[in-house]
Formats: structure tokens, C-alpha cells, sequence
């Protein structure tokens, strides 16, 4: 099945707007991916016209009236999760981009192999974020939750605590079983007890992972050199 994103260019050069264009055309096809386009002359366009439903937005730095590090910060105020990649020739300013929570940069002119690389650490972080529907059987009801939504999920005598952003759900299963389901969405295993989604995690202090609402779990000896490869992972989006 296609994969469809959605993708904001915001440049003012139409040269190199077609030149990152005509790479994402190539990519498009030799990866089986569709963009949907939407392309912005300037940065307080963009701003004015932006939409929630964008997956990746290109950023150019070197812009008039409002540049690319300073659109970005606006970008932030109104959307802190959307995938942001700069584009530009001032490789020096690009490094700022981490104050805004870039993901990367890539630097002009383009060169597509490098431009492909990126593109394929960016739909891998892409995928994590993509709404996943789990339905958890408690009490007789069944409840359906954006899997996104988990912090972790445990077993504590032989019953499944789901630890959700606002409540826990309990149910009996195997917790081997839903980390099958959940491992392809981020989550991973930090003891035997203890699935954990990436996304909420803070800190990795020795063999306690702080998440982000505070709360402290254990890092099991076992687990650690595999929890550490895959968070690297996760957090660079490879």
C-alpha cells in the first residue's frame, strides 16, 4: 500500500524550490511513497496559511521579512511535533535549527543521495508518530485507545496495567502478545514486567528511565544494552 505524506515547502527561490522538488519526485518513485505538495513563496505565507495535517515542512533559513529560524519558532508555538527540515546554504545558522526542535538539514545544492538518506530516517521517525487504534478488553467493555497514548504497559500478578496519558486500564493477556503488537510503534521492552513507549521517555540515569510526567522505571541489566540501541534509534530516526 502507498504511503501518503503531506509536505510543506517554504522557500522563496523558485530554483531551488524545483531542485528539492524534483528530488522528492525521484524519491517518491523509487520508494513507493506519495507527497502531497503545498508550496509557500515565504515564511509569514506559510504561517498564515498553515495546516495541522502536514507531515514534513522544508524550511529555508535565508528569507526575507521573516527568515527560516524565526518562522520556525512561530511554527513551534503552534505545532511542537510536526517533522522540520531546513534547507539552505548557511550551514552555520542550520545548527540553530536544534533550538526549534529540527530534525535535520540538508544544505544547497542538493544532492540526492544524500537527500535520500535523509528522507528515509525521516519516514522512519514519521511512522512512530502515525496513529496506531489498540481495543483493550476490561471489565467486560472494550476499550479503544491511540496506542500513542501509552506510557507503558506492565503485568503485576498475571494482570495487564495499561498506563495510559490520563488513566490505567486493567485486563488480563500476555504481555509477550501485546508487545508483538506494540513493537513496530516505538515500544520497547525495559524488564521483563514492562513494555515502554519511547516517546515518553525523559532521562536514562544508570538503570532508572525518568518519563516525561516523572515517574522513574527499572532498567533491567538484561534489557539495557538492547533498550540503549534502540532509543539511539528512535531519537535519531534511524
Amino acid at each position: 500500500m502507498e504511503t501518503i505524506l503531506y509536505i510543506a515547502i517554504v522557500e522563496d527561490q523558485q530554483d531551488d524550490y524545483d531542485s528539492l522538488k524534483k528530488c522528492l519526485d525521484a524519491f517518491s518513485i523509487k520508494n513507493n511513497v506519495e507527497f502531497k505538495i503545498s508550496y509557500f513563496e515565504n515564511a509569514v505565507l506559510f504561517l498564515k496559511q498553515y495546516r495541522s495535517d502536514f507531515d514534513i515542512v522544508f524550511m529555508d533559513i535565508d528569507m526575507p521579512t521573516i527568515n527560516g529560524l524565526e518562522a520556525a519558532e512561530s511554527l513551534r508555538k503552534i505545532d511542537e511535533e510536526v517533522l522540520l527540515i531546513f534547507i539552505t546554504n548557511l550551514v552555520q545558522l542550520a545548527i540553530k535549527g536544534y533550538s526549534v526542535s529540527a530534525f535535520d538539514f540538508v544544505s544547497k545544492p542538493l544532492n540526492y543521495s544524500q537527500f535520500s538518506t535523509l528522507m528515509t530516517k525521516a519516514l522512519k521517525k514519521i511512522s512512530y508518530k502515525k496513529r496506531k487504534e489498540i481495543i483493550i478488553n476490561s471489565n467486560r467493555k472494550n476499550f479503544r485507545i491511540d496506542a500513542l497514548s501509552l506510557l507503558y504497559v506492565e503485568v503485576v500478578n498475571h494482570s495487564l496495567i495499561y498506563h495510559t496519558t490520563s488513566n490505567e486500564i486493567n485486563s488480563w493477556g500476555s504481555l509477550a502478545k501485546v508487545y508483538e503488537e506494540l513493537k513496530t510503534e516505538g515500544f520497547v521492552k525495559i524488564n521483563k514486567s514492562i513494555i515502554l513507549n519511547l516517546r515518553f521517555v525523559k532521562e536514562v540515569d544508570g538503570f532508572n528511565i525518568i518519563l516525561t510526567n516523572g515517574e522513574t522505571l527499572y532498567l533491567s541489566r538484561l534489557e539495557k544494552k538492547s533498550f540503549l540501541e534502540k532509543f539511539t534509534r528512535f531519537v535519531v530516526g534511524d
